[in-house]
């Protein structure tokens, strides 16, 4: 599976950890969602998550 770096701007995921803001966006790619609100998603060599 592809990794990805996760730029968020969804406040909403403000309360997240960064365990669970990666679950979430892994869960949504698995699910093949292609565009997300609030997020950009840029494939690089491992997974990050920006607030």
């Amino acid at each position: 599976m592809a990794e990805y770096m996760i730029r968020v701007r969804d406040e909403s995921l403000d309360d997240l950890s960064l365990a669970e803001r990666v679950e979430f966006f892994t869960l949504r790619l698995q699910e093949g969602v292609q565009s997300m609100a609030g997020a950009e998603l840029v494939a690089v060599d491992g997974v990050a998550v920006e607030g």
